[in-house]
């Protein structure tokens, strides 16, 4: 890990598990087999994901953060590699600011977040949480 905190935890997106941002340690390169639940997105992601195609990687993200396990993110998402790829990634806002604080709060600086629209339409975009306030 990049000299991030080890004792940053966020919770899983339905709120069942935390996750430990120290254990974040899934493979950075190769191709891994996602379970059927999160293939089927959204967004789709195939069978077989190629982690070094950085789309790839980054819809494989995106579905073990919002639909994921703690088991699926412990066993998928390599830390080091999310903060690189998560310009790419389209969270639900809730989701994505839960995440962005604790990356924040373990002294990593995502970039370029894309949040999706809330329920009013607005799309918030932001490029980094302490630029943005949050």
């Amino acid at each position: 890990m990049n000299g991030a905190r080890n004792d940053i935890a966020v919770w899983t997106a339905d709120g069942s598990a935390t996750v430990e941002l120290a254990r974040m340690t899934g493979p950075a390169h190769g191709v891994v087999d996602p379970p059927v639940y999160l293939r089927a997105g959204p967004p789709p992601v195939g069978p077989q994901v190629d982690l070094d195609d950085p789309i790839s990687k980054a819809l494989l993200y995106q579905a073990c953060l919002a639909g994921g396990s703690q088991f699926d993110i412990y066993r998928l998402v390599n830390l080091d590699e999310l903060v690189r790829v998560w310009r790419l990634l389209d969270l639900p806002s809730g989701v994505a600011a839960c995440w962005t604080r604790a990356l924040h709060d373990a002294g990593l600086r995502p970039v370029g977040a894309i949040y999706r629209a809330d329920t009013s339409g607005r799309v918030n975009t932001v490029a980094g949480l302490p630029e943005a306030g949050r």
